[in-house]
């Protein structure tokens, strides 16, 4: 169990880059930390395992208060995103030194290094040199020196950034069973999303230096707290679009821009108003690619015509990109339901699966 209370990071007590940051890990949880570049999540892991001070608050490990403790002596092995390879010594002498000056059996740090050269597909590299590698094989050793070591918990910062993608497929599946054959507890930070969904059991998306939402993927991308984890978590992003809202014959209506649309909402999107009694002029329309589709004869009511500006092809599907006053929205298509004349298309928007959010605080306005 591992319990990040009231963290705080700054430098010189003026900028700060972690605030009262709270946050329990379970034992065997795969937690992703998950936010832009630049929002303190590199930092907060770094604190984790003992390489930047904590200005205040408390890390504890099953109870136990170790902010102050050595790297050494906090059980951690982690993940660098710039490698931190011994130059001088070659793949086998890389994952096998954190071992050796621990004096482990030597039997046991080839039987380890030997594994971890398997998972990593690093077998045929043991005898290489660090610039005899790529940079996908380098961040593989990188992974390789963490998972021979055992330790209750595990770090990994962004360490699929320098790899292509068909390989970044591969370690994501590899480090999600290493997880689970370890039973260990990992902590992995990310600016990239599919790997945050992908990856998590539990998902953290924070911005700068405070925590947005926590969840598991399918909460956070059903159920998005703000505005800012809707637009960030997704791809491609979630419309916003700027509402206005009438209320009249018992039900809520939200107007688009120069009258783009007028619909009324769902009942299961108006609970701001029957439950919480809340009645604002002007909201946010939150509306995923995925959920505005070509119209057809079968769907009335909530249609929309927009201008088609371009397109995007990526094999089975299509990215449509609209033009919305001065504003482009995003649809996402099967590239089988493309049209030949766009110029004509109208759009339905599926709002059973839209979300309204505040116009000033971006807070989900049915949660």
């Amino acid at each position: 169990m591992l319990q990040l209370k009231n963290i705080r990071k700054s430098y010189d007590n003026k900028l700060t880059i972690i605030n009262n940051f709270n946050l329990d890990i379970n034992p065997g949880e795969f937690v992703v930390i998950v936010g832009p570049s630049g929002c303190g999540k590199s930092t907060l892991l770094r604190m984790v395992a003992g390489l930047e001070e904590i200005t205040s608050g408390q890390l504890l490990l099953n109870g136990k208060d170790i902010s102050t403790f050595e790297p050494s002596k906090r059980e951690v092995a982690m993940v660098f995103q710039d490698y931190a390879l011994y130059p001088h010594m070659n793949v086998y002498d890389n994952l096998a030194f954190g071992l050796m000056i621990k004096k482990v059996d030597p039997a046991i740090i080839k039987e380890k290094v030997l594994k971890a050269a398997e998972i990593l597909d690093l077998t045929t590299y043991l005898e290489r040199k660090p610039s005899d590698l790529s940079g996908g094989q380098r961040q593989r050793v990188a992974m390789g020196r963490a998972i021979v070591k055992d330790a209750k918990i595990f770090l990994f910062d962004e360490p699929l950034s320098n790899l292509d993608a068909k390989l970044r497929h591969k370690m994501r599946a590899e480090i999600k069973k290493f997880h689970i054959d370890q039973k260990g507890t990992s902590i992995y930070v990310t600016h990239d999303q599919l790997e945050a969904l992908t990856l998590a059991d539990k998902l953290v998306i924070i911005r700068a230096g405070v925590i947005e939402q926590v969840g598991t993927p399918q909460e956070v991308f059903n159920n998005p707290k703000n505005s800012f984890v809707g637009e960030f978590i997704g791809t491609p992003a979630m419309n916003l679009i700027e509402v206005d809202l009438e209320y009249k014959d018992g039900g809520v209506y939200a107007t688009g821009r120069n009258q783009a649309f007028h619909f009324k909402l769902p009942d299961n999107k108006t609970k701001f108003h029957t439950e919480k009694k809340k009645s604002p002029k002007t909201a946010v329309l939150g509306i995923r690619p995925t959920d505005i589709i070509l119209h057809t004869t079968e769907e009335a009511g909530w249609n929309a015509k927009f201008e088609v500006l371009f397109t995007e092809l990526l094999g089975h599907e299509a990215n449509l990109i609209l033009k919305y006053g001065n504003e482009e929205l995003t649809s996402l298509i099967p590239a089988m339901h493309m049209p030949k004349d766009l110029k004509s298309a109208e759009f339905y928007f599926k709002l059973h699966f839209a979300h309204l959010f505040d116009s000033i605080s971006g807070e989900n306005l049915n949660l």
